[in-house]
């Protein structure tokens, strides 16, 4: 748990203080690394807040879908690698 809170403060820091990229990495290692990651989700309205541009295509919204595509990404990366090392 100590971990989990941890890496939601140091995603935290890369959200506010880092280029999209980088907390772009963060997040989906996050969703690779935890199971159930759903934290993700918040980091992604808190990136559409600080960031979304509400001219722009899809209105703002590219960190919650970047956000879901990352959460299934990982899920999905982490079943089929994690398994190999059981």
């Amino acid at each position: 748990m100590l971990k989990r809170i941890s890496f939601d403060v140091l995603l935290l820091v890369m959200v506010l203080y880092f280029p999209w990229w980088v907390a772009a990495l963060g997040a989906f290692t996050g969703a690779f690394l935890f199971a159930s990651y759903y934290e993700i989700f918040l980091f992604g309205v808190l990136f559409d807040i600080i960031y979304g541009v509400p001219s722009a295509m899809l209105h703002g919204l590219m960190g919650i879908i970047g956000a879901t595509i990352f959460y299934f990404l990982g899920s999905l990366s982490r079943n089929y690698i994690r398994p190999v090392y059981k």
